[in-house]
């Protein structure tokens, strides 16, 4: 029973360590389902681009893919980081 008890304990502790990563994708799935739900607002996002300045666009666009490399970095870091703490 202690030991089973002991178990427990570690893997909560575990757990604990893993959250973040859990909450973040959960907060992505959740805004990937709105967005499916709400297909006007990037409609409108793409519509305001095209309209603008060719130039702010193409400015915007890098500025994405920039933040965009920098999210998947950041969190791959993370993840390698959550799991080497699971498995330690």
């Amino acid at each position: 029973m202690l030991e089973s008890a002991r178990l427990r304990g570690e893997f909560l502790d575990h757990l604990t360590a893993v959250s973040p990563v859990f909450y973040a994708t959960d907060h992505l799935y959740r805004g990937a389902v709105w967005l499916r739900q709400h297909p006007q607002v990037p409609i409108g996002l793409a519509v305001a681009l095209i309209v603008a300045k060719p130039k702010r666009v193409i400015t915007w666009t890098r500025r994405l893919m920039f933040g965009w490399q920098v999210w998947r970095k950041l969190s791959n870091n993370l993840q390698a980081h959550a799991l080497t703490k699971i498995f330690r």
